[in-house]
């Protein structure tokens, strides 16, 4: 049987995706962050001049709204967000989300109440308008943990933006994890896959052992289980001075092989969260600790609320070539450096659907024509 042929774009245009994930609530959360993924499928050219809009016509807002947070978007018309994104670009093979509150104004009631339309547009041609438009029903799930897993695009710059690294060179993939369900996670498991032409930096490992304490490595997979790590629910988390947290970050150390090609970057990278089941003696417990199991007890994996925000995809950009050659081993400086010497699992605790979501990525919404991002 003959293939399908895959339709030629010019290289002048930029193919950008919506996808959406995290639209099922927890029955006895008070809300959630849902996260428009937007992804530009473009492997040469940049997306300009981006807008997104939320349409929630089909929401029954007396049961779930859709947040109109601390500027941003305009004002709602027709019930719908229309909303600028600063920076204004989406890099060859960028993956950014754009956070989307969706607050309950009835947590008694498990009616589902409609569905939420997010679509993006360009000012740069886009050859594929078939993928900028996502319809997703917001649902009431059951009592659980709700774990969410974000990944940074690869290295992350001072300024929280996205950066290059040269062939040879070392980077830092930035993870974070966090409960937005009502019940506690008695400790999760994250998996991340490098795409190819990328491997696990065996040397800044070996160098920071402590570091990386609960992570079992290969060139291009890491699996760290940090199941006696509990995750309380955000709902929960009302306090700084104590030692359980709705939300862990951490990094790990990726490094572009040498023979990579220059300039093009480095797509598929993929984390994964799953949930440990949290012990009956610990849900009895207003503010569970930390435990360290003992010798020959598994944990239970934890069944989750919703499962579609348990995955995030994320990309190596490699710089092009600036004719001063590059590669072969370069040192870990700036940023890099920061984040892999020392940083262990840092903890950081959320203080609520907020401030997960101005924890997000690099997204800041701006109101379309305003030359100055609305903190």
């Amino acid at each position: 049987m003959g293939a399908f042929a895959t339709p030629a774009f010019a290289d002048d245009t930029a193919d950008v995706e919506v996808k959406l994930s995290g639209t099922t609530i927890a029955a006895g959360a008070s809300g959630k962050a849902a996260f428009a993924s937007l992804i530009n499928n473009s492997k040469t050219t940049t997306a300009t001049g981006l807008t997104i809009t939320v349409d929630f016509s089909d929401l029954d807002t007396n049961l779930v709204d859709v947040v109109h947070f601390g500027g941003g978007c305009n004002e709602p018309v027709d019930s719908k967000l229309i909303c600028g994104i600063t920076p204004d670009e989406l890099k060859p093979g960028e993956d950014f989300d754009v956070p989307v509150a969706l607050v309950r104004k009835n947590v008694e009631s498990a009616e589902s109440p409609g569905s939420i339309t997010i679509s993006v547009e360009t000012e740069t041609t886009d050859p594929n308008l078939k993928n900028n438009t996502v319809t997703a029903p917001v649902t009431i799930g059951g009592n659980g943990p709700d774990l969410y897993v974000w990944a940074a695009d690869v290295p992350v710059n001072q300024d929280g933006t996205t950066g290059t690294l040269q062939p040879g060179e070392t980077g830092a993939l930035v993870i974070e994890v966090g409960n937005q369900g009502d019940r506690a996670a008695g400790g999760f498991t994250v998996t991340a896959a490098l795409p190819e032409n990328a491997t696990f930096d065996s040397v800044i490992v070996e160098q920071f052992p402590d570091d990386f304490a609960g992570c079992e490595f290969t060139a291009s997979e890491a699996v760290c289980d940090w199941r006696d790590l509990p995750l309380i629910p955000v709902d929960q988390d009302e306090s700084t001075e104590d030692d359980v947290f709705s939300a862990y970050t951490f990094a790990l150390p990726v490094k572009v092989a040498d023979d990579a090609e220059a300039g093009v970057n480095l797509t598929g990278g993929l984390a994964v969260v799953e949930g440990y089941q949290m012990s009956e003696r610990m849900l009895a417990r207003r503010a569970p600790q930390a435990v360290e199991l003992p010798q020959g007890v598994e944990g239970v994996l934890a069944k989750d609320a919703d499962w579609t925000d348990n995955s995030d995809e994320f990309t190596v950009f490699v710089k092009a070539a600036d004719g001063n050659g590059g590669g072969g081993g370069l040192p870990v400086t700036g940023v890099q450096a920061g984040l892999l010497s020392g940083i262990g699992l840092a903890v950081v605790a959320a203080g609520g659907a907020m401030f997960l979501i101005s924890r997000r990525r690099r997204v800041v919404l701006v109101t379309p024509g305003d030359e100055k991002p609305t903190a």
